[in-house]
C-alpha cells in the first residue's frame, strides 16, 4: 500500500448497522483518479462487493459526503453508495444478517485507477447490530420462543414486539438494533427455530398475546401498551394483533397485505380469519431468471374473499402504514389505501401512511445491501421485489427514523422525553461531535472534544450532562465561537462565556453543576460508569435551542481486566481491587471511610493505574453498625495484613491514601502499626478527631471536639465550620495529637488553602514542624492554592457545598472551580508517583528518587525552558521532585510538575536572578545544559539509560496499528514516521517471558523519501531477519541466553513488548511504543477447574451460545499451559485445558496414563451450558498427540481432533482405560541422541520404530475412530520423525478405507508449532531426556507455518463442531 494515502472512516471505524459514515480518503495525487471498493460476507458466506470510480481534489483529498462517484455501482455524491450498492456474488441472494452477535464487517479499499490497480489503502468498517450496554436474553417461556434486548440503564423504556417471522427462524436484527435506539424489544420465531415445528399450517394468535403480556412483565418497560413491528407477511399478523388483542397502542406495518395470508388464523382455539391464497399461474418469468408475483394473490376485496378481511377499526391504537409503490411481492400501496379508505368509513383518523416510490419490498434498517430478487419460500423459486437501489436506500434511511419517532410519540414513558428525542432527531446531520481518543474512558482520562461543520465563526452552546447514582441531574454550558473552518477544538478554543471562561479542554466536566443546590456527585460504585451527554446547540429566534450534534461519553471507574471482589473476612468489610496480571503489584488501603458506607471510585481507579487497592468501610455498610461512638486501630491493622498476604502484592509493606476525617486515621495507622511504607495525608487533621481511638482494647487517643457556636452562616445557606474545631495545640488537647514522628515510612501531605471544612493547611504545617523537631525529613508537602475540601480523582464535578454528616447542616467545602481542578489533575499523578517511588516491588526502582531544586521569580520567561523540561524528566523518573515557588502552581499545573519548597542547589545561581526578559532569553541554551548537567551529577549510574528517553526527537512516532493492545495472535502494522529522508535506523523489540528471561531482536531499515518505513512493505537491511516481514521484530526474538524456550503459560499475563526506533548502530532512542499483546480477550470468562479428577482451566466465549467445544491437551511436561485455550475461546470456542501431573495438588511425576481421565473432562465439557454441538474437539502438540489421537480412537464424542508433530503410537507411559491396559509404551534409545556443537542433541532418532514387531502393539488404531483428524507436521522436526508418522497414519486410514483425514506437511518448520508470533524456539531443555535438544526448523518459515496453521485449525474445528447442522452442512460442502 501507498504509505501516504490514508483511508479514514469517520467518526469511529467501528460503529452501529444503521449509523453512517464518512468515508475520507487523503495522500492522493491532485486530481487523481481512483476506484473505492467495498466488500463483505454475510451470515451464509455469500460474498457482496461494489466499487465506485472517484476523482481526488486539488489537494489529493476525496469526501464522500461531498464527491460524485463518476462510474460504478453507483453514480453521483452517495455517501454510503459503497454499502447499499453491494451486489452478491452469485444471482437471487438476499444478504442475511440475522445474529446480533455477528457485526456486518465491511473492507473498504482505495486502488488506483480502475479495474485491478494497486492498493494504495485500506480500512475495516466493523458495523454492530447490538449497541454497547443493550442485553440480549434468549427466551424460552411457555410457548414463546424468541430473544429479548433491553437497553442499558434501569428504565422505563418503551416495549416493541418484532414480527420478523415469516420464512421460519429468526432474525434478531431489527429488535437489537432498535434496543440500541432506547427500545425493549421481543423479537419471536413462529417456526422452524429451537424445538418449534419447521413448517406449520394454522397460526394462533394466542402466542403474540402471550408474548405481550411477557413484554409488559419486564422491569424495564414502561407506558400503557406495546408496540409492534411487521414486514411482509407478518403485515397482517400485526394488523390481527392491533385488532383482536388489548394492550396494544402502535403498529408499525411495512408492505403487508390487509387480509389474512397464506394460514388461516386462529385465537382461543376458534378460527376467526380464513387463508388469502395465491394464484401461481399469474407467476410472471424474467430474464433474470427470477419472477414477478405482485398479482399472485387473490384480490381480498372479491366476495369470496371478504372474510380475510382483517376488522383493523377494532384496533384501539395507532397505525404506521408504509408501502413501496415498486413492490413486486404484491400491491402493498392498494392494500394501503383499502385499509385507510375503511377506517375513513369507519369515522377513524388512527393512522399516518409512507409511500416510497420506486422502493422495494423489502424495507429493513438502512445501509445494509438492496436486494433486487432472492428465493421465496412460499412461491418455491427466486422472485423479484422490485424498486430502484438508490431510492430504495434513501427510503429505508428515511423509514428508519420514523418508525423510531412514532414509537416514541406513541409509546412514550414519559411525555418530555418524547419531545426531547424528536428534537434530537432533528439535529444537523453535517455537525459532527467527537471525543478522542474515544468515547469510552476512564474516569480520570482527558477527552478531547472536537466540533466539526459548522458555519465559518458560529456562534454555539456546548453543554454535558450528567446524573449522579442519587438521581441528581449535573450539567455545565459555554459559548464557543466556531474558527474559520467551522471547527471547534476545546483544547484550543475559549469559552466566550457560561460555566466557565477561556481555553479548558475538561471544563465542560469539571464546571458541571448540580440541579438542586448543596448536592455533591455521588459515584461510589466503581461498576457505575459516570455517563455524561455532550451536546452543541445553536439559538433559534423563538429563544429555543436546536440540538446539533450530540455524543456519550462513558468514563469508567473500573478498566478493562481489574478485579473487583467483595471482601467480607473477619472483620473486614469492603472490595479488593486488583490489576490484571500476575504481578507483583504495590498494595495500598483506601480509607475513604467516613460519612458511613463505602467508597469504590478513588480504589478502582488506582488499581487502574496498576496498585492493589482494599477500599474498607468503618460503619454502615454490610452488616456494620450504622452509627459508631469510637474507632478501634486494630480494624485498620487486620486490613493491612489481609492486604500484605495477598498473592499479587510485592514490596515490603503497604500504602495508606485518606481524605478528611480519615486523614487522622491514617495518620495514627502509619505510626502504631507496622508495615505501613507510605500515607497520603489530603486535607485532614493532625489530631484524632471526633471518636477516641482504641487499639488492642486499650485507649490511645481522645477526640478533638468541635465548637459549634463557631459556625459561621452564610448567605447561600450553607455554613463555614472552619473554626468550628478545637485548636489541637492547646494544653487540654494536646493528648490529641497523632505521633507522626513515630512512623517509619514516608508522608505526602496535600493541603488546600482555601478548605473551608477545617484549617488542613495550619495542620500540615503543624505536623512538618512536629517531623523537624525529631529531626525527620520522611515527609513531602504539597499545598494548592484556591482548592477545596475535596481533593478527588480528577475530572468530576466541583463540589461547593453539601450536607456535613457529623455537623448535621449544610456546610461550605472551599475552593475555586478552576484551581480546584486542575489542583486534583495534578494531585492524582503525584499521588501515583509517591506510591510507586516508596511502595515498589522492585528496590533499584525504589532507590530512584532525585531531587533537583529551581527559584524562579514569577513571570520569568525562563518558565518556557525549565517547566516543559522538568515535566518530560519528572514523567519518566518515580520520585523526581521539581520545587517552584507556591504563586506558580496554575503554570506548573499545565506541565504535570510539583509544587512544594524553593531552594536553589544544582543550577548557577546567577542564572536564575536575572531581571530582564533579554537577559533571560539569551541564557535559555546554557540553562539547558546547566540542567541537565545537574541532572547527571545526581543520576545513579543505573538511571543514565532513562536518559534516552527523554532525548527522543520529538518528531519521530513510532506506531501500532490498528492499536497498540490485541491479542497475540493478531498482527500489527508496525510504521514510524518523522525521520529524515533515507534515514538508517535500527528497530528494536523487547520483552520479558513469565520466567524473567528477556527476548530481544533487533533490524536495520532505511526510511522512505518521505522519512517513513512502514514494516508491512519495507526490507530489513540487515539484523535478526532481512527482507519484508511485518511480525519479524516478534517472531525472530532470541534469549539472552542459550536454549531458553519463551514462557506465556498464564492466560492473564499479557506478552508486552517494547519496540524502539534507535539511530543506527547503538544511538539514542528515537522513539518507542508497548504493544500488550492479551492471551484472554474481552469477555471471555476464565473458570479454575478442580472437579472429580479433573485440574484445569475453562474458558468460554462471551454470549449465551452455543460454542463449539475444545479439550486442549497442552499437558506434557508438567503443569497446565493456558495460552492455546484461551486464544481459542478469543475464536469462539469453549475450550478446557487439563493438566496430567505437576499442578494443583496432583503428583509432581507420573509413571501411566488413565484415559478415563480424558473420558471424564470430555464429559465435563459436554454437559456446559454453552456447549453446542453432537460431539467435541481435540487438539494436541508433541507427545499430547498420541494421548489425542487414543482419545478420538477409544472415547465417544470426539467428532475433530488435531495433531500437531505427535507420534502415530502411544509413546514413554503405558496407557490405561477402565484399569485394563490399553497400550504399553513405545520407547526411546538415548544413544542414538546426536551431540551438536551448539550444545544442544538431536533427539530425532531416539524413538524406537513402532513398526518393528516387537513394537506394534504400542500402534494406536485410529481407523476405529469416527470423527476426522487433522494432521500437521513439520519436515523439519528434530524432537522426532513425526513426518514418517503421519504418513504412517495416512497409510493406515487408506488401508481401512477411511478417508476421515486432512494433512498439511510445513518445510522449514520446527517442532513446536504454537499460536503464531511468539518468538521462535531453536533449542531449549527436554524434561523427559535430560538435556538440550534442537526442535528444528528455521525461523522466517517456521514463523509462516504457525500463522497458517493457526488458521487452519479454526477452520477444521469450524467445519466438523458447527452447532447448527444446516451450517454445518453448507460449510462442509463448501470445503
Amino acid at each position: 500500500m501507498s504509505s501516504q494515502v490514508r483511508l479514514r472512516l469517520l467518526p469511529s471505524a467501528r460503529c452501529l448497522f444503521d449509523e453512517p459514515v464518512q468515508v475520507k480518503v487523503t495522500g492522493l495525487r491532485s486530481r487523481q483518479v481512483v476506484t473505492m471498493r467495498a466488500r463483505s460476507t454475510d451470515d451464509r458466506g455469500v460474498v457482496f462487493s461494489s466499487s465506485a470510480t472517484y476523482k481526488a481534489n486539488q489537494s489529493g483529498e476525496i469526501d464522500l459526503d461531498k464527491e460524485p462517484s463518476l462510474g460504478g455501482s453507483y453514480t453521483g455524491v452517495e455517501p454510503m453508495g459503497l454499502l447499499w450498492s453491494m451486489k452478491a456474488d452469485t444471482l437471487h441472494k438476499r444478504f442475511q444478517k440475522t445474529n446480533s452477535l455477528n457485526p456486518h464487517v465491511v473492507k473498504f479499499y482505495v486502488h488506483e485507477e480502475e479495474g485491478e490497480g494497486r492498493m494504495l489503502a485500506e480500512e475495516t468498517n466493523e458495523r454492530l447490530l447490538i449497541g454497547d450496554g443493550v442485553s440480549r436474553i434468549p427466551v424460552k417461556e411457555g410457548n414463546i420462543r424468541g430473544v429479548l434486548f433491553t437497553p442499558p440503564g434501569p428504565g422505563p423504556f418503551p416495549a416493541v414486539l418484532d414480527l420478523y417471522t415469516f420464512g421460519g427462524g429468526l432474525s434478531e436484527k431489527r429488535a437489537s438494533l432498535l434496543a440500541s435506539r432506547g427500545f425493549v424489544v421481543l423479537t419471536v420465531a413462529l417456526y422452524g427455530h429451537d424445538d418449534m415445528p419447521k413448517n406449520i399450517k394454522e397460526v394462533h394468535l394466542d402466542y403474540f398475546e402471550e408474548s405481550i403480556e411477557f413484554l409488559k412483565r419486564q422491569n424495564k418497560v414502561g407506558g400503557k401498551g406495546v408496540g409492534v413491528i411487521s414486514l411482509s407477511k407478518s403485515g397482517d399478523l400485526a394488523l390481527s394483533i392491533a385488532s383482536y388483542l388489548p394492550g396494544v397502542e402502535a403498529t408499525v406495518w411495512i408492505n403487508g397485505c390487509s387480509a389474512n395470508t397464506a394460514l388461516p388464523l386462529y385465537y382461543k382455539k376458534n378460527q376467526i380469519l380464513p387463508a388469502l391464497m395465491f394464484d401461481v399461474s399469474r407467476m410472471i418469468a424474467s430474464e433474470s431468471g427470477a419472477y414477478n408475483v405482485k398479482f399472485v394473490t387473490n384480490d381480498p376485496l372479491l366476495e369470496e374473499n371478504k372474510a380475510t378481511l382483517i376488522p383493523i377499526e377494532k384496533a384501539k391504537g395507532r397505525f404506521l402504514f408504509v408501502a413501496s409503490e415498486d413492490d413486486l411481492n404484491w400491491d402493498s400501496k392498494t392494500y394501503t389505501e383499502e385499509m385507510v379508505k375503511r377506517l375513513k368509513h369507519h369515522g377513524k383518523d388512527n393512522f399516518e401512511i409512507l409511500w416510497y416510490p420506486e422502493a422495494g419490498h423489502y424495507l429493513e434498517p438502512p445501509y445494509g445491501p438492496y436486494c433486487p430478487s432472492s428465493f421465496h419460500g412460499l412461491a418455491g423459486k427466486p422472485v423479484l421485489w422490485g424498486g430502484e437501489p438508490r431510492s430504495h436506500a434513501t427510503a429505508e434511511v428515511h423509514l428508519w427514523k420514523k418508525i423510531q419517532k412514532f414509537f416514541r410519540a406513541n409509546l412514550s414513558c414519559d411525555v418530555t422525553e418524547t419531545r426531547a428525542k424528536l428534537v434530537s432527531e432533528e439535529m444537523s446531520s453535517q455537525v459532527r461531535l467527537r471525543l478522542l481518543p474515544s468515547a469510552r474512558c476512564l474516569f480520570d482520562e482527558p477527552i478531547q472534544v472536537k466540533v466539526t461543520g459548522l458555519r465559518s465563526r458560529q456562534v454555539v452552546t456546548m453543554r454535558a450532562r450528567s446524573t449522579d447514582e442519587k438521581g441528581v441531574v449535573f450539567s455545565s454550558s459555554a459559548t464557543y465561537k466556531a474558527n474559520q473552518s467551522g471547527e471547534i477544538d476545546l483544547d484550543k478554543e475559549p469559552s466566550l462565556s457560561g460555566s466557565y471562561t477561556g481555553v479548558e479542554p475538561m471544563g465542560l466536566l469539571w464546571s458541571m453543576k448540580a440541579d438542586t443546590l448543596h448536592k455533591r456527585f455521588q459515584k461510589t460504585n466503581s461498576l457505575n460508569p459516570h455517563v455524561v451527554k455532550f451536546s452543541v446547540l445553536e439559538e433559534e429566534e423563538e429563544g429555543d435551542c436546536r440540538t446539533l450534534a450530540e455524543e456519550t461519553n462513558e468514563r469508567l471507574l473500573i478498566g478493562d481486566g481489574v478485579s473487583r471482589i467483595p471482601v467480607k473476612e473477619g472483620n473486614i468489610r469492603g472490595v479488593l481491587f486488583t490489576p490484571p496480571g500476575p504481578g507483583p503489584f504495590p498494595a495500598v488501603l483506601d480509607l475513604y471511610t467516613f460519612g458511613g458506607g463505602l467508597s469504590e471510585k478513588r480504589a478502582s481507579l488506582l488499581a487502574n493505574r496498576g496498585f492493589v487497592v482494599l477500599t474498607v468501610a468503618l460503619y454502615g455498610h454490610d452488616d456494620m453498625p450504622k452509627n459508631i461512638k469510637e474507632v478501634h486501630l486494630d480494624y485498620f491493622e487486620e486490613a493491612v495484613e489481609f492486604l500484605r498476604k495477598h498473592d499479587k502484592v510485592g514490596g515490603k509493606g503497604v500504602g495508606v491514601i485518606s481524605l478528611s476525617k480519615s486523614g487522622d486515621l491514617a495518620l495514627s495507622a502509619a505510626s502504631y502499626l507496622p508495615g505501613v511504607a507510605a500515607t497520603v495525608w489530603i486535607n485532614g487533621c493532625s489530631a484524632n478527631t471526633i471518636f477516641p481511638l482504641y487499639y488492642k482494647k486499650s485507649k490511645l487517643l481522645p477526640p478533638l471536639l468541635f465548637d459549634m457556636s463557631k459556625i459561621i452562616p452564610h448567605e447561600s445557606g450553607a455554613c463555614i465550620i472552619k473554626y468550628g474545631v478545637h485548636d489541637p495545640l492547646a494544653e487540654e488537647n494536646k493528648a490529641t495529637q497523632v505521633p507522626v514522628e513515630k512512623a517509619k515510612g514516608r508522608f505526602l501531605f496535600v493541603a488546600s488553602e482555601d478548605d473551608l471544612n477545617w484549617d488542613s493547611k495550619s495542620y500540615m504545617d503543624m505536623m512538618v514542624k512536629r517531623l523537624k523537631h525529631h529531626r525527620k525529613d520522611n515527609f513531602e508537602c504539597v499545598c494548592y492554592t484556591g482548592a477545596g475540601h475535596y481533593l478527588e480523582p480528577p475530572y468530576g464535578p466541583y463540589c461547593p457545598s453539601a450536607f456535613h454528616g457529623v455537623v448535621g447542616r449544610v456546610v461550605l467545602w472551599g475552593g475555586e472551580p478552576r484551581p480546584h481542578a486542575a489542583a486534583e489533575v495534578h494531585m492524582w499523578k503525584k499521588i501515583q508517583e509517591f506510591f510507586r517511588a516508596n511502595l515498589s516491588c522492585d528496590a533499584a526502582h525504589t532507590k530512584a528518587k532525585l531531587v533537583l531544586y529551581f527559584q524562579l521569580d514569577h513571570g520569568s520567561p525562563l518558565l518556557g525552558v525549565i517547566l516543559p523540561l522538568l515535566s518530560e524528566m519528572g514523567s519518566s523518573w518515580p520520585g523526581f521532585l521539581c520545587m517552584a515557588h507556591p504563586t506558580m502552581s496554575r503554570n506548573f499545573s499545565m506541565y504535570s510538575a510539583r509544587v512544594t519548597e524553593v531552594s536553589a542547589a544544582h543550577l548557577c545561581p546567577d542564572l536564575l536572578k536575572a531581571n530582564s526578559v533579554k537577559q533571560d532569553l539569551e541564557k535559555q541554551d546554557q540553562l539547558k545544559r546547566l540542567a541537565m548537567g545537574a541532572v547527571n551529577q545526581v543520576t545513579p549510574p543505573y538511571l543514565k539509560g532513562s536518559l534516552h528517553k527523554e532525548k527522543m526527537a520529538s518528531q519521530v512516532r513510532l506506531k501500532l496499528l490498528p492499536s497498540a493492545r490485541c491479542l497475540f495472535d493478531e498482527p500489527v502494522q508496525v510504521k514510524v514516521a518523522g525521520l529524515r529522508s533515507r534515514q538508517v535506523v535500527t528497530m528494536r523489540a523487547r520483552s520479558t517471558d513469565e520466567r524473567g528471561m528477556v527476548f530481544s531482536s533487533s533490524a536495520t531499515y532505511k526510511a522512505d523519501g518521505s522519512g517513513e518505513i512502514h514494516l508491512d512493505r519495507d526490507p530489513s537491511l540487515s539484523g535478526s531477519y532481512v527482507g519484508v516481514e511485518p511480525m519479524g521484530l516478534l517472531w525472530s526474538m532470541k534469549a539472552d541466553s542459550l536454549h531458553k524456550r519463551f514462557q506465556k503459560n498464564y492466560s492473564l499475563n499479557p506478552h508486552v513488548v517494547k519496540f524502539s526506533v534507535e539511530e543506527e548502530g547503538e544511538g539514542r532512542t528515537l522513539a518507542e511504543e508497548t504493544n500488550e499483546r492479551l492471551l484472554i480477550g474481552d469477555g471471555v470468562s476464565r473458570i479454575p477447574v478442580k472437579e472429580g479428577n479433573i485440574r484445569g482451566v475453562l474458558f468460554t466465549p462471551p454470549g449465551e451460545g452455543p460454542f463449539p467445544a475444545l479439550l486442549d491437551l497442552y499437558t506434557f511436561g508438567g503443569g497446565l499451559s493456558e495460552k492455546r485455550a484461551s486464544l481459542l475461546a478469543n475464536k469462539g470456542f469453549v475450550v478446557l485445558t487439563v493438566a496430567l501431573y505437576g499442578h494443583d495438588n496432583m503428583p509432581k511425576d507420573i509413571q501411566e496414563i488413565h484415559l478415563d481421565y480424558f473420558e471424564e473432562a470430555i464429559e465435563f465439557l459436554r454437559k456446559h451450558d454453552k456447549v453446542g454441538g453432537k460431539g467435541i474437539g481435540i487438539i494436541s502438540l508433541s507427545k499430547s498427540g498420541d494421548l489425542a489421537l487414543s482419545a478420538a480412537t477409544y472415547l465417544s464424542g470426539v467428532e475433530a481432533t488435531v495433531w500437531i508433530n505427535g507420534h502415530s503410537a502411544n509413546t514413554i507411559f503405558p496407557l490405561y482405560y477402565k484399569k485394563s491396559l490399553l497400550h504399553p509404551a513405545l520407547l526411546f534409545d538415548t544413544g542414538r541422541i546426536i551431540p551438536s556443537e551448539s550444545g544442544a542433541s538431536i533427539g530425532k532418532y531416539a524413538m524406537n520404530n513402532p513398526l518393528l514387531e516387537e513394537n506394534k502393539a504400542t500402534l494406536i488404531p485410529i481407523e476405529k475412530a469416527k470423527g476426522r483428524f487433522l494432521f500437521l507436521t513439520s519436515e523439519e522436526d528434530m524432537n522426532w520423525d513425526s513426518k514418517t508418522c503421519m504418513d504412517m497414519m495416512v497409510e493406515r486410514l487408506k488401508h481401512h478405507g477411511k478417508d476421515n483425514f486432512e494433512s498439511v506437511c510445513y518445510h522449514g518448520a520446527g517442532h513446536y508449532l504454537e499460536p503464531p508470533y511468539g518468538p521462535y524456539c531453536p533449542s531449549s531443555f527436554h524434561g523427559l531426556w535430560g538435556q538440550r535438544i534442537k526442535w528444528g526448523g528455521e525461523s522466517r518459515s517456521h514463523a509462516a507455518a504457525e500463522v497458517h496453521m493457526w488458521k487452519k485449525v479454526q477452520e477444521f474445528f469450524r467445519t466438523h463442531l458447527s452447532c447448527d447442522e444446516e451450517i454445518n452442512n453448507n460449510t462442509v460442502a463448501s470445503s
